[in-house]
């Protein structure tokens, strides 16, 4: 019997430069706060604990409203794409 031992390691280097844009970070960071919050509200309603709805209910703002700041930064460097607007 053989063990093969894969490792998948990086080399520290003394770059400065972020290997990942920030409009990419933005992006993912916004995408996960937004699943948070869904499933948030979907471990809320299916918990049969009574107790949790207000400590859930308050995690829930806590990352709206970090998902809010989030929001205002990527309008501000103009990341983020306007809605479809309704035009009747």
């Amino acid at each position: 019997m053989y063990l093969i031992i894969l490792s998948v390691t990086g080399k520290a280097t003394d770059s400065t430069k972020s290997p990942f844009s920030d409009k990419l970070m933005m992006n993912i960071t916004s995408l996960i706060t937004s699943s948070a919050i869904g499933y948030n509200a979907l471990g809320t309603s299916f918990s049969m604990r009574s107790d949790l709805h207000t400590k859930l209910a308050m995690i829930s703002k806590n990352i709206f409203d970090y998902s809010k700041e989030g929001g205002k930064i990527m309008i501000t460097h103009k990341w983020m794409e306007e809605p479809p607007q309704n035009t009747i």
